[in-house]
C-alpha cells in the first residue's frame, strides 16, 4: 500500500468525508436495517482525484450532480460492506487526525459488524452513539 496516498486520503477524509449509517424499514412489523456507507462529495473540478482514489481502493463509484443553481458536483461512494472494509484497512494504517476520528470509530465498529451476519442488534445502539455526536446533523443519518 502507498500510505502517502493512504494519508492523503486520510486528511481529506478528515475534512471532506462522512461516514454514514443509513436505516432503512420495508414493512412495519420487520425490524429496521442499517447499511453503512463512505462518502466524499467535491466539486466537479475534482474529479480526477477522486478518480484516483477509486483506483487507490480498487471500489466505490463515482456520481456526477449538476445543479442549475451551484456548480456541479462529483462524489465518491462507497457502500458495500466488502468494499468498506478495503477503506477501514487503509484508515486503519493511517489514521484519521481530526474531528472525525470519534465518528470513525464508531462507524468502523458498525461496519464490522455489518459484516458479521448475526450482530444486527448492536447497530441501533450505534446508531444512537453518532447520533450523540456533535457533527451529526438532525434529520440525517451521515456525518
Amino acid at each position: 500500500m502507498d500510505t502517502n496516498f493512504g494519508h492523503y486520503l486520510a486528511g481529506l477524509t478528515d475534512g471532506e468525508g462522512s461516514f454514514g449509517l443509513h436505516i432503512h424499514t420495508q414493512h412495519k412489523h420487520l425490524s429496521a436495517m442499517y447499511y453503512p456507507r463512505f462518502n466524499i462529495h467535491l466539486r466537479a473540478d475534482d474529479t480526477p482525484i477522486l478518480l484516483q482514489i477509486q483506483k487507490f481502493l480498487g471500489v466505490g463509484k463515482i456520481y456526477f450532480h449538476n445543479n442549475i443553481e451551484r456548480n456541479p458536483m462529483v462524489s465518491y461512494q462507497i457502500d458495500n460492506v466488502k468494499d468498506l472494509m478495503k477503506l477501514i484497512e487503509v484508515l486503519d494504517a493511517c489514521p484519521l487526525r481530526a474531528k472525525k476520528a470519534r465518528e470513525y470509530a464508531i462507524w468502523r465498529t458498525c461496519v464490522i459488524l455489518k459484516q458479521k451476519r448475526g450482530r444486527h442488534e448492536y447497530l441501533p445502539i450505534a446508531y444512537e452513539q453518532l447520533k450523540d455526536l456533535k457533527s451529526f446533523k438532525e434529520g440525517s443519518e451521515t456525518i
